[in-house]
């Protein structure tokens, strides 16, 4: 019995006394709330709200459904799944999820970088910039034979997409100096 007026309770409840008490939290616990007031010229699909906490450094979007019985469309899964591919934060949120659990999810403090994580971009700084002092090597090698300079600025462009500007600039410049010791 308690099971059926719950669920009938669920039932009166509207998406948008949903989307007030989201948007009650997230300002309370500090965050910049958006939800498109009205969403006819927006794309279709989109998640119905996001926030933005700054002390953060987060990003939340949110999926609102009266019950969990109503499904996504198959546009608001490419969002979901766009969102969820690079890592956003993305949720389903009904009637049935208790504000505690939003309240955690919005006071949850991001994950702090591991320690780690600086020796293994310096060692990716290394190993970029031993690419770039091996092209140079390559480069000097094949300065009078095409075929081998052709696969030389091959290498040349593989390290400015993999290693990025810095790199891409040495390249570039080691490759002009190639040229013009060549023509």
């Amino acid at each position: 019995m308690k099971a059926r007026t719950a669920a009938a309770a669920e039932l009166s409840r509207t998406e948008k006394q949903l989307e007030r008490q989201v948007k009650q939290l997230f300002q309370q616990f500090g965050w910049v709330y958006y939800h498109t007031f009205r969403s006819q010229f927006s794309p279709s699909g989109f998640p119905d709200c996001h926030a933005i906490h700054v002390e953060q450094r987060r990003v939340i979007y949110v999926e609102l459904k009266r019950t969990l019985k109503d499904t996504l469309r198959p546009e608001q899964e490419v969002y979901r799944d766009a969102l969820l591919a690079v890592g956003a934060e993305w949720y389903l949120w009904t009637w049935a999820t208790p504000p505690e659990e939003m309240a955690a999810i919005m006071l949850r403090r991001p994950t702090p970088c591991p320690r780690q994580t600086l020796p293994a971009l310096l060692d990716e700084v290394a190993r970029l910039g031993g690419m770039v002092q091996e092209l140079e090597g390559a480069l000097a090698e094949c300065r009078h034979d095409e075929d081998d300079l052709a696969e030389a600025l091959l290498w040349r462009e593989v390290v400015i997409d993999v290693a990025g500007e810095p790199h891409a600039l040495a390249a570039r410049d080691i490759a002009r100096r190639a040229l013009a010791a060549r023509g």
